[in-house]
């Protein structure tokens, strides 16, 4: 819900400095990934094994703590 939330934040923000069909675009496909992800057990492919709702603060001002360093660099 705290994703969800700050994804219609930004866009509001984000309606202002950028075109609106584009904002409206990324918007709407954020919102269904987070809608289709199964929300209990483990993000998979990754040294740390995490709970899959960690991966909620990616769409947040949290986005950037150990977990998610950690995540990039396993990714690179």
């Amino acid at each position: 819900m705290g994703a969800e939330e700050f994804i219609r934040i930004r866009k509001k923000v984000s309606k202002k400095t950028m075109n609106g069909e584009n904002a409206d675009a990324i918007m709407q496909e954020a919102y269904d990934m987070l809608s289709c992800l199964p929300w209990s057990g483990d993000v998979r492919g990754f040294n740390a094994s995490k709970p899959l709702y960690k991966l909620a603060t990616y769409a947040s001002r949290e986005w950037l703590a150990t977990t998610h360093e950690d995540q990039i660099l396993d990714l690179l």
